[in-house]
């Protein structure tokens, strides 16, 4: 049976239609199953899918990347034809009809077993999620957004509406539980990108990691990395900005009077445009003490896994990574002037220390780079318990990969339904 050729503008019923017309390959009918991952988050998604889809790809499976599907629209009469995220949150606009029918007809031309996304709230994945649903193809998340500060605006409040659900641990079932997602429709794998913190080793040493930094000559200094973090909207602009900028005031303060050299490992979201902080220039003067990586990029000259070994304590605002660095044996800092409440309080919960003054900082600091726990063992076991299966034994990848191989296999079958597809929220603070 000869395949007819695609014309994005074609009606989804059309997609529909001719998709369940096309024949199966025999090859395909003979190999493993073919798994379609949607990358819409860059390097962080980088971290969630690559070892998965590895793994996949090692037991024999076809696994292939989505890109997010944003291309402008041909002869828009009387309108904009530029496509950007923001412009699927209204789904009568003639771009997220135009989308739709992209990802209809790159869906039904792949043909997949399985979609997977990291998380499906948001439409540039909850899009794709409704039409792969529609095409009768399977659906999957592997959730990769685990931390959040109020319950209530996790996932924008949102119940999934996938098939299947990988999640980190308990907390996340318990909360989409309460919403009304189905429970036999969830497991607990725990976060495939935390693996990497299982018995870690660097490609660089330290005298190269002091040398790409260029402090070469500083090699027997200590070194402190401060995460930082875009806090998007979840406070008043104006104040975060105001703390952000006096954390690193501080640390730089800290740096010249303890005398360590301050690491600052700006976040793959947070680029120039978004930032309150130039980072460079940050850099630029204060060059003595301080090294900025990753500027505004989301390529990594230097990993995150990389600067967190090197370091002699890692210093974030409230943020997963500070439970990552307890997972690699670091003694971490939650640092908290902006005002923001701690995420389920990792530091007054014994997982990390917290400091929220000069003070504060200066005896976190120094306790740290003198080898002294800046957390309990009872604190880490409460967040293992909370966040992830209970343990932390890297196998959080191969949990997931089985569970996938299941799912494509037929072999993890639900009794309850799913809840009704329902369209993409209009979310007023992101539209413009």
């Amino acid at each position: 049976m000869e395949m007819e050729p695609w014309d994005p503008s074609l009606t989804m019923r059309e997609c529909l239609r001719r998709r369940r017309a096309w024949p199966w390959p025999e090859k395909r009918r003979a190999a493993m199953s073919h798994f379609l991952f949607l990358y819409t988050n860059g390097r962080i998604d980088e971290l969630n899918f690559d070892g998965v889809r590895a793994a996949l790809s090692e037991r024999g499976h076809h696994c292939d990347k989505m890109e997010p599907c944003l291309s402008d629209i041909p002869n828009v009469p009387g309108g904009s034809n530029r496509m950007h995220w923001s412009t699927l949150f209204e789904p009568e606009s003639v771009h997220y009809r135009f989308r739709e029918a992209m990802v209809g007809a790159h869906l039904a031309e792949v043909q997949p077993d399985v979609l997977v996304v990291c998380q499906d709230w948001h439409p540039l994945s909850r899009q794709p999620v409704m039409v792969a649903r529609d095409l009768g193809i399977t659906t999957v998340c592997v959730l990769g957004e685990g931390f959040f500060i109020e319950e209530s605006e996790y996932y924008w409040g949102e119940a999934p509406i996938v098939d299947y659900m990988l999640v980190w641990g308990n907390l996340h079932r318990e909360v989409f539980t309460k919403r009304g997602y189905p429970a036999d429709r969830m497991r607990m794998t725990g976060a495939a990108r935390m693996d990497a913190y299982a018995g870690f080793h660097p490609s660089i040493g330290r005298s190269e990691f002091f040398w790409r930094l260029g402090w070469e000559s500083s090699v027997d200094k200590k070194i402190v990395t401060f995460a930082t973090q875009p806090f998007g909207d979840q406070g008043p602009v104006e104040a975060l900005n105001d703390g952000k900028r006096e954390s690193l005031r501080l640390l730089v303060e800290g740096a010249r009077r303890l005398g360590f050299l301050l690491v600052v490992k700006v976040h793959p979201l947070e680029d120039g445009a978004s930032s309150c902080v130039d980072y460079a220039e940050f850099q630029r003067c204060n060059r003595d003490c301080v090294r900025v990586i990753n500027i505004g990029t989301h390529e990594e000259d230097i990993d995150i896994h990389t600067a967190m070994y090197h370091s002699e304590v890692w210093c974030a605002y409230s943020s997963s990574t500070l439970l990552e660095a307890r997972l690699m044996g670091k003694p971490a800092v939650e640092l908290n002037l902006t005002g923001l409440p701690s995420v389920i309080h990792l530091g007054e919960q014994g997982v990390c220390a917290y400091a929220a003054s000069a003070e504060e900082l200066d005896q976190c600091l120094s306790a740290g780079m003198a080898g002294r726990p800046l957390g309990t063992r009872s604190g880490l076991q409460w967040a293992l318990d909370r966040w992830l299966p209970g343990r932390f034994d890297g196998l959080n990848t191969e949990r997931a990969v089985q569970t996938l191989d299941e799912i494509a296999g037929g072999r993890w079958q639900p009794t309850s339904e799913l809840p009704a597809s329902m369209p993409v929220r209009m979310l007023p603070s992101l539209v413009g």
